[in-house]
């Protein structure tokens, strides 16, 4: 399994390595942190799933999720590490493409 996490390098990166090690033990992970980047390395590596960390409100995780789904069907997670459900970040990432929309408070076996 090959897994992009795309956003700024942060802690919560590795419950989410984890979780996806504890049911794919040789999933290999790339992380990117612009979105131009990971938009091409998307189109380039095919990957199994996309990882979206949201880290601040009114960001540009729904602008990467409609790039991505202009260019191929690949599964995207969003994780949100904004706390404020007023942003409607979840509402706006989803409906940009995202396949699902977790806050990071989740648990491990929620990710997988």
């Amino acid at each position: 399994m090959k897994v992009l996490i795309v956003g700024e390098s942060s802690p919560s990166f590795e419950p989410v390595r984890i979780a996806v090690r504890l049911r794919w033990p040789d999933a290999t992970f790339m992380t990117i942190s612009d979105r131009q980047t990971a938009v091409r390395r998307v189109e380039a590596e095919g990957f199994d799933v996309v990882v979206v960390m949201i880290q601040r409100a009114n960001g540009d995780a729904p602008g990467l999720c409609r790039d991505i789904r202009e260019i191929c069907d690949v599964p995207i997670m969003a994780i949100s590490e904004v706390e404020e459900e007023r942003s409607f970040e979840d509402v706006r990432t989803l409906e940009a493409g995202a396949d699902d929309f977790v806050r990071s408070t989740v648990g491990l076996a929620e990710l997988v």
